[in-house]
């Protein structure tokens, strides 16, 4: 995973928006990444959606949002968000967003991919051998999202490299404070969850989750 100190610069977060995309992945990661400013007391992240084909798109919810950034800005992205929502499928048929995806590294970006959000990350990497996880609701289909990956279902998060897979309801809001816990420490990201009263693990997360009844573990 990327990692920095306190002193790093500040860090450009886009979420990828579409039409359709779910409301929890799309506002549970910026809000642990936006909260991280007003701790430390200057930008450590900014962070944006990167909209696919028309400026405004419209949540699963029904909410109406306005991009100011589009794909084809070729924005500057250190951390970049793919999540999922009832109208992943439609987006990953388009050709130009596939194509800026492929122009992306995951050796200089880091990738948080949400739940079928999965299904983005073959034009960017090679899946084979690599851990994923999902919603339970969705497990069955990944393995047709990310070719030759393994699938783990009993965990909220994985990582792999620069590339962390999360399950889709909580999932957002852990990997982000996973990211963060990497960037800038345990006791800041521990700052963050209280900041936006959310009761995080921390590292153990997954373990915790398991042992609590809320995951199944191994």
């Amino acid at each position: 995973m990327i990692r920095s100190d306190t002193e790093a610069k500040e860090m450009t977060v886009g979420i990828l928006a579409f039409d359709g995309i779910d409301d929890g992945n799309l506002f549970g990661s910026s809000l642990v990444f936006s909260a991280c400013n007003g701790i430390a007391g200057r930008s450590l992240f900014n962070v944006f959606c990167v909209s696919v084909d028309e400026q405004s798109f419209t949540t699963d919810s029904g909410i109406q949002v306005t991009s100011h950034v589009h794909i084809s800005d070729q924005p500057d992205i250190d951390i970049l968000v793919l999540p999922a929502g009832t109208g992943i499928e439609l987006a990953a048929q388009s050709r130009t967003l596939r194509k800026w995806l492929r122009t992306l590294s995951t050796e200089s970006c880091l990738l948080i991919s949400i739940c079928r959000g999965a299904m983005l990350v073959k034009d960017m990497l090679d899946t084979h051998g690599i851990e994923f996880t999902s919603h339970p609701d969705t497990i069955s289909v990944m393995s047709d999202a990310a070719p030759g990956s393994h699938i783990v279902s009993n965990v909220v998060y994985r990582e792999n490299g620069n590339l962390l897979t999360a399950c889709g309801l909580i999932g957002p809001i852990e990997a982000a404070l996973h990211v963060v816990s990497g960037l800038h420490g345990t006791e800041f990201a521990h700052k963050v969850a209280r900041k936006i009263e959310y009761d995080w693990f921390g590292p153990d997360t997954n373990k915790e989750l398991a042992k609590n009844g809320a995951l199944t573990a191994d």
